[in-house]
């Protein structure tokens, strides 16, 4: 079914959002950025913990290292994406999430994988 001029259209607002933006560019815009730098494996390191009762609407994550290794991306311990497997190169490799709005007190998390310096970014805003 197709919307036509003069039907009813519902729409959805989620928990927190804001109604003054008007524009899906305007609610994806971060102004929240997070980042860790660490010479060695990490295992669930907290990145990212909103304002009690908010929620963090992930746009992208940013990851750099300096030797091979994979990245798990999580929430609360759960996967939030499939492992990312980078190879040593030196250059930064960007995610967009497009918008990921996680759960209300949801704290974002990543692991890595072998020792050696390494670089994230999570970026975002918080309803």
């Amino acid at each position: 079914m197709s919307v036509k001029p003069g039907m009813p259209v519902t729409i959805y607002e989620p928990e927190g959002f804001d109604p003054n933006l008007r524009t899906w560019g305007e609610i994806v815009t971060p102004d929240t950025w997070r980042n860790d730098n660490q010479g060695a494996a990490q295992d669930q390191k907290v990145i990212w913990t909103p304002r009690t009762g908010r929620r963090i609407l992930l746009v992208g994550v940013l990851m750099s290292t300096e030797v091979t290794r994979w990245f798990r991306w999580e929430v609360d311990g759960a996967l939030l994406i499939p492992p990312v497997y980078l190879t040593a190169r030196g250059g930064a490799n960007l995610l967009f999430m497009n918008g990921l709005m996680l759960p209300v007190d949801g704290q974002l998390m990543y692991t890595s994988a072998g020792d050696g310096w390494h670089s994230v970014m999570a970026y975002g805003k918080e309803f």
